[in-house]
């Protein structure tokens, strides 16, 4: 009787223990990688968003400065034999600054020691300080897109627009669809990268890749760069073509000895 209980117990007991056994053979001869992908869109599509901003206390003269760098643009982009009918000018857009609340708060000298409680409460009234909120001068802005048809003229306007001191620069965003196919291809590529890292490393400890295990997304903060960030005037223009999406991938293949 005791025999077979005991034999009932193993009988229990064997599936499970070959089930972890199995789990940590596979945990001893997995290997995992990271890998990335990076897709720069087309090229032939660049667009670049433009905002031209002054500040003054005088409308005419912020006015006078917008129309001047106005000129400049367009004199850079007939320069470069760029069409008018690729560039995009919006209107001016003019808006009030105001001085900031300033209250003022004078020390309180007490010429004795103040007993705890309810004796030794300070209030400060709204009327002891002293309020300004006078307009205190205007910022007047203009924004404008340019099509660029090929890099090359991308990297002349910039470099030529950043000497005039033209400085507020904003890749355009492409539209969600065009996004999801160049995340897409980005993806696979990621997925390339981190099966060539895999086999590499296999091929270094003598041992073969074998089927893959699990492949996980990582979801990155700057996917898209340059989306919707200015552009520095001290950064080169050969860094800023356009948009880099990337994508990253952790994959974990099975090794075999």
């Amino acid at each position: 009787m005791r025999l077979l209980i005991l034999s009932a117990c193993c009988l229990i007991l064997l599936p499970s223990w070959a089930e972890e056994h199995e789990r940590e053979f596979q945990r001893e001869n997995i290997i995992e990688v990271i890998g990335d992908g990076v897709i720069a869109p087309n090229s032939d599509r660049m667009k670049m968003n433009l905002v031209l901003k002054e500040e003054s206390r005088h409308i005419s003269k912020a006015k006078m400065l917008i129309e001047q760098q106005s000129r400049q643009i367009k004199q850079i982009a007939a320069g470069l034999e760029i069409a008018e009918a690729n560039i995009h000018w919006q209107q001016l857009n003019i808006r009030p600054i105001y001085k900031e609340d300033a209250v003022q708060v004078q020390a309180l000298e007490v010429p004795h020691t103040l007993y705890q409680g309810q004796e030794a409460q300070v209030f400060v009234s709204a009327a002891a300080g002293s309020k300004n909120s006078g307009l205190e001068k205007f910022e007047l802005s203009r924004e404008l897109s340019i099509n660029f048809s090929d890099h090359g003229l991308y990297q002349q306007f910039l470099q030529r627009a950043l000497s005039h001191g033209i400085k507020h620069f904003f890749p355009s965003p492409i539209n969600p669809d065009e996004y999801h196919q160049y995340y897409q291809q980005a993806l696979d590529k990621a997925v390339v990268n981190a099966k060539t890292k895999a086999g590499h490393l296999a091929r270094q400890t003598g041992t073969k890749l074998g089927a893959l295990f699990s492949l996980k997304e990582v979801i990155l903060p700057d996917s898209i760069r340059g989306q919707g960030h200015p552009l520095l005037k001290g950064s080169a223009a050969s860094d800023h073509p356009g948009q880099e999406i990337r994508a990253r991938v952790i994959v974990s293949f099975r090794i075999i000895p």
